[in-house]
């Protein structure tokens, strides 16, 4: 079974406000002129404020500086159990997540001429948070590498993207996170959902 609901993450436009709920043609429009949107599961968002979708973001960005990878961005997910009415009748369940990159102004020139910089972003469980718990999940790609962004988009960024399986032990609020290092690159904002 198909998605069949989407939720506007970002409209550059301006037609659509973050968090209208779209269906699948009108999200394809969308992604079409670069909007950014994700896969839902609707009946979801009564069980929590996180419960299906969340976004967080960091004003001028949180800077991917480090010399070596680590834990970053993070963001929860309130995720039913397997078991769960809401979801059992999905043939699997699956974490969609967005992120939005830009680079440090004083990189602009070097952007511009088509330099290529080093670094890899992926989402990835955090059991680090506070009273969150440490669910399964098997990435369905490879990291974003830094070195394949390719030309910045009328917005002045970039948008990636990716997903995985998600495992469930239990009902309850799930940690996530960027991870990863690409030096003179920040995250702007990052969003995820729960769907088939």
């Amino acid at each position: 079974m198909a998605n069949k609901h989407y939720i506007v993450v970002h409209d550059p436009e301006g037609e659509f406000w973050e968090g209208s709920l779209i269906d699948a043609d009108r999200a394809n429009q969308l992604q079409g002129r670069g909007a950014a949107v994700l896969p839902v599961m609707p009946e979801l968002f009564k069980l929590s404020g996180v419960a299906g979708f969340s976004k967080r973001a960091w004003g001028a960005g949180w800077p991917l500086d480090y010399s070596a990878p680590r834990m970053c961005c993070p963001l929860t997910l309130y995720m039913p159990s397997a078991g769960d009415p809401i979801t059992r009748e999905r043939s699997s369940n699956v974490v969609y997540w967005l992120a939005r990159l830009v680079a440090d102004p004083a990189l602009d020139e070097r952007v511009e001429a088509g330099d290529k910089f080093e670094g890899t972003l992926r989402f990835t469980p955090d059991s680090g948070q506070v009273s969150s718990l440490h669910a399964g999940y098997t990435s369905k790609g490879t990291a974003v590498s830094i070195r394949e962004l390719g030309r910045r988009d009328a917005r002045g960024g970039w948008t990636v993207a990716g997903s995985g399986v998600v495992t469930p032990g239990a009902a309850g609020f799930y940690g996530f996170a960027l991870y990863g290092t690409a030096p003179g690159f920040r995250v702007v904002w990052v969003a995820a959902s729960l769907a088939e």
